[in-house]
C-alpha cells in the first residue's frame, strides 16, 4: 500500500505491517511520516531495508523510531543479502509495554 492511504487504515486495526525495499528510497520526513501512522494503525512492524548510508537514501538507523511510537524489540543482520536488516518493532501506542 502507498504510504499516503495509512491515514485511511482505523487505529489499531493491524496486526503486522511488513516494509521491504522502500524506506531508503523516501525522503526522511516521508518515512517518519510513514511510521507515526504505522504506530497508530499497527501492533507490530517488521522491516527489511538497507542501512547502508549510500548518498540520498533515508537510514532507518538514524531516526528515532521511540519518538515516533515505535520500540525496536529484535534487530538482525540480514545474512542472505548483504547491507540489509531486519528490524521488529511494536507499538508503544497500540501494547503496553
Amino acid at each position: 500500500m502507498p504510504n499516503w492511504t495509512l491515514k485511511e487504515i482505523a487505529p489499531c486495526s493491524v496486526s503486522l505491517v511488513i516494509n521491504t525495499d522502500s524506506l531508503p528510497e523516501m525522503p526522511a520526513e516521508t518515512v517518519r511520516e510513514y511510521l507515526r501512522n504505522i504506530s497508530t494503525i499497527a501492533q507490530y512492524f517488521f522491516s527489511i531495508n538497507q542501512d547502508c548510508g549510500r548518498e540520498h537514501q533515508s537510514r532507518l538507523s538514524q531516526i528515532n523510531t521511540e519518538q515516533l511510537g515505535l520500540k525496536c524489540i529484535s534487530y538482525a543482520v540480514a545474512w542472505m543479502r548483504h547491507g540489509y536488516f531486519e528490524r521488529v518493532y511494536q507499538s508503544t501506542k497500540n501494547n503496553k509495554l
